[in-house]
């Protein structure tokens, strides 16, 4: 504590100053002991000497320390020196009082903000948790619907229908008056309604074949990207409709394209509204999701109509045979969709759950959170493979594990073999075997030789059903790999001709499945074999090269 500045004196008449400057001794006297012998000084207020007694208020010099001085040649005299005691002690009392009461004030403030603090803090986390819990809450009921969209529309056949589901679903979403999904013709190159709720004959009339116009849905085709109008009585471009608008009832509207996955219009989604809007972001997402499972209908259906024309075309035979296996793979779609879409809804429901208690346990629900990015990531991943699988390309060689493309075509046609009754055997290398390949068309010549082992093992009865396939590095370095089944077995002349075009077993094949089988191999520097086996079945077989140097892909 830093010493006073001046000393108080006794006074010296009318006109005599009360204060002075303390002399240079000070800083010995107040770091005296006290009680002490007697101390001299030069008298600071005139001549001869004083007598100095330093008090201290506490042993610890925490308060301070009095300094009393006299220019009596007795002072002080025992009486003097008690009630000076006295006075000290009864100061030192009343000081340590005002310490302790300035102490606890402003503990008291400082406790007092800091509740004040954490008070603010848990109030702003409370906020956002609560943000949290109904943004879950919404993505749940989202993710939910599409679930039972997805469900419904695996269930129906005709487009027509698929495309009703999906207008209904997206005006609910986004709480529309009135909607229409259009249809892309490629002849025409205009937009032709299929599917519409609530519109007049006055506006389907007017809207039957819409080309590049001004229009919500004119403007999103040309941009292809979504168009929203949120007011169409001061949206300039749609001056020209706004007759037709006005006889409809509706002033907004949005047109969100649709699109094939090689990015081909398909067609067009649109709702509308009676009063000026916008959909939110959180719906507009969600619209985008519905347009997706709309467009792969709508692929589909085209696809379904191109397999009449794969006879006229033979020099597409590799892409015809990949659309033709879109059949044998429905089922795994829809179980490999399903399997992460409902993995996000069972764990969207517990984190609600660990949000909802009366503590809210956070580290249970970060890890649900965790846990639905991982089924959203899956489900993502099952949709590229699929598209990847489908989509006609050149051949784009990477070094492979050849193994674990085994493994993708068995989880693929895992369904498959499951409802056939067919026990499956792996008998792949323990290691690794790399080979230059395309992926997709490696895929396509396992698939087609898995699938017919499937076909001629399900004839049997009076036996279990076995399929085997496997895998090796052999002489040379190079990379075999066998599928061999226990089924109906064909017979010589039949052998003869297995790898002909358009020559097959089956009443209703094309034959078309090991000819592109074959030419895949060939084409990759490897040899695709046939031969009767010893379990009645039969074994094919394919060789490929070492890899040669090139890139080994992870």
């Amino acid at each position: 504590m830093p010493s006073a500045e001046v000393l108080r004196t006794a006074s010296r008449g009318d006109d005599g100053q009360g204060t002075s400057t303390l002399p240079s001794q000070i800083t010995t006297w107040l770091d005296a002991a006290s009680p002490l012998t007697l101390l001299k000084a030069p008298n600071p207020l005139g001549p001869g000497w004083i007598s100095v007694v330093p008090f201290r208020f506490d042993t610890q010099c925490r308060i301070g320390t009095l300094v009393v001085a006299s220019a009596r040649n007795d002072f002080p005299t025992e009486i003097e020196l008690l009630v000076l005691r006295i006075a000290v002690n009864q100061a030192a009392m009343a000081l340590q009082e005002a310490q302790q009461a300035l102490e606890q004030k402003r503990l008291g403030i400082e406790l007092e903000q800091r509740v004040a603090l954490r008070t603010a803090e848990l109030t702003e986390a409370n906020r956002e948790l609560m943000l949290l819990k109904d943004e879950l809450a919404t993505e749940l009921l989202a993710m939910s619907r599409l679930h039972e969209l997805s469900t419904r529309l695996r269930a129906i056949t005709e487009l027509p229908a698929v495309l009703d589901e999906v207008l209904t679903a997206t005006i609910e979403i986004q709480q529309a008056d009135f909607g229409n999904v259009q249809l892309y013709n490629p002849e025409s190159h205009a937009l032709e309604i299929v599917s519409q709720r609530g519109f007049n004959a006055e506006f389907l009339e007017y809207f039957a074949a819409v080309e590049h116009s001004s229009a919500a849905c004119g403007r999103a085709m040309r941009s292809r990207s979504r168009i929203v109008i949120e007011d169409v009585e001061t949206d300039e471009q749609f001056a020209p409709h706004r007759r037709i608008a006005s006889a409809a009832g509706f002033r907004a509207v949005q047109s969100t394209p649709l699109f094939s996955r090689g990015g081909d219009i398909l067609g067009m989604i649109s709702t509308h509204f009676k009063q000026p809007h916008r959909p939110s972001e959180h719906e507009l997402r969600l619209t985008d999701l519905y347009a997706r499972q709309a467009a792969e209908m709508i692929e589909r259906k085209r696809t379904d109509d191109e397999r009449d024309k794969l006879l006229a075309h033979i020099d597409r035979l590799t892409h015809a045979s990949r659309v033709m296996t879109m059949g044998e793979l429905t089922s795994w779609i829809a179980h490999e969709i399903n399997q992460p879409l409902g993995g996000i809804i069972s764990n969207s429901n517990a984190c609600i759950r660990w949000l909802n208690r009366e503590v809210p346990d956070l580290q249970e629900a970060r890890g649900a959170v965790e846990h639905i990015v991982r089924d959203a990531l899956r489900a993502n991943d099952v949709i590229r493979s699929i598209r990847a699988f489908t989509k006609k390309a050149p051949m784009d060689k990477h070094v492979l594990d050849v193994n674990a493309i085994i493994c993708e075509v068995m989880s693929m046609l895992d369904e498959q073999l499951r409802s056939s009754s067919i026990e499956t055997t792996l008998a792949l290398s323990d290691t690794a075997i790399f080979a230059a390949v395309d992926r997709m068309q490696l895929q396509q010549v396992l698939v087609n030789l898995v699938i017919n082992a499937i076909e001629a093992l399900r004839p049997l009865t009076d036996r279990p059903r076995h399929l085997r396939i496997g895998s090796s590095r052999g002489v040379e370095n190079l990379v075999t790999v066998y599928v061999e089944d226990e089924g109906v077995g064909p017979g010589e002349q039949e052998m003869d001709r297995m790898f002909d075009a358009f020559f097959s077993t089956k009443s209703d094949g094309m034959g078309l499945g090991l000819s592109i089988s074959r030419n895949i191999i060939q084409a990759h520097g490897g040899k695709l074999n046939a031969a009767r086996n010893a379990l009645q079945g039969l074994t094919m077989s394919f060789s490929l090269p070492p890899p040669n140097g090139l890139f080994r892909d992870a």
